[in-house]
């Protein structure tokens, strides 16, 4: 059972048959004011509206009876939510509603190639809002064209960290935007999770020769072992060596007649 303070408190004088010490009384109407701070109500029809402004006119209006404020752009009812829905439309507000059960908020943001987030509606959802929310930081709409969220390199890689990975992160944005990804952003995802991993890079100089038996052949040859590595590439009969190789290189092939010429097959 739910005891107030102040019903415990009489209770426990009526059965002492005296007055509760003044520490104890204050004891108790500490732990109430506790527990007050933070209040769980299940199964409550809220509104929420996209300003103060509009929330002051639903207050106004013939509607404003079925309503009361608890916070300056949310309301809280105990109609049914049917009713306060038809009502809304009837008076010029329809509202944007989420269906039971459909918490993963879909098609609710517009994500741009910078990853700067639009909510598809002025007033998100807490649903849309808590689906992007661990992604992204509040964003300045002035300095944001228009945006009020931007995913972020720091909190993409923080997710990552909690388990999530790369696929699925895409996956949970792109059920929450309207139309695909755009394909610059994914990018800048995968680039943001190391996604393609490390490149290593090397200037060398390419020789073609006129099948890959001869290429082999050569590749092996003693004098020749170390300056001249095959290089992969379909069925290309191709060498790679370093450029500080080259002259040597040059020498040894032209002492086995093998003619140079400027070019690669085309």
């Amino acid at each position: 059972h739910e005891w107030p303070v102040g019903r415990i408190i009489p209770y426990l004088e009526s059965s002492a048959k005296q007055p509760l010490p003044a520490n104890v009384r204050r004891t108790l109407e500490e732990w109430e004011a506790l527990h007050q701070r933070i209040i769980i109500r299940l199964r409550v029809n809220l509104a929420q509206t996209a300003d103060p402004q509009l929330l002051q006119q639903l207050q106004n209006s013939p509607l404003g009876a079925k309503w009361r404020p608890v916070a300056e752009t949310v309301l809280l009812s105990d109609a049914p939510m049917a009713e306060l829905a038809a009502g809304l439309r009837q008076a010029g507000w329809p509202p944007a509603q989420t269906a039971a059960g459909q918490t993963d908020a879909p098609q609710s943001v517009v994500i741009d190639e910078d990853g700067r987030v639009r909510f598809a509606h002025r007033a998100p959802s807490l649903y849309a809002l808590g689906a992007i929310a661990p992604l992204s930081v509040e964003a300045s709409p002035e300095h944001e064209q228009g945006a009020q969220r931007r995913i972020t390199p720091a909190m993409v890689k923080a997710a990552l960290k909690q388990g999530r990975t790369l696929p699925d992160l895409i996956a949970h944005l792109q059920r929450l935007n309207q139309g695909p990804l755009p394909a610059p952003f994914v990018v800048k995802l995968k680039a943001w999770t190391e996604y393609y991993g490390h490149a290593r890079e090397e200037t060398v100089i390419l020789l073609e020769f006129r099948d890959t038996a001869a290429r082999d052949e050569l590749v092996a040859d003693p004098a020749l072992r170390g300056l001249l590595s095959p290089f992969r590439a379909a069925d290309r009969a191709l060498a790679a060596t370093h450029p500080d190789h080259l002259e040597q290189v040059r020498h040894l092939l032209r002492e086995r007649g093998i003619a140079i010429q400027p070019g690669l097959k085309t």
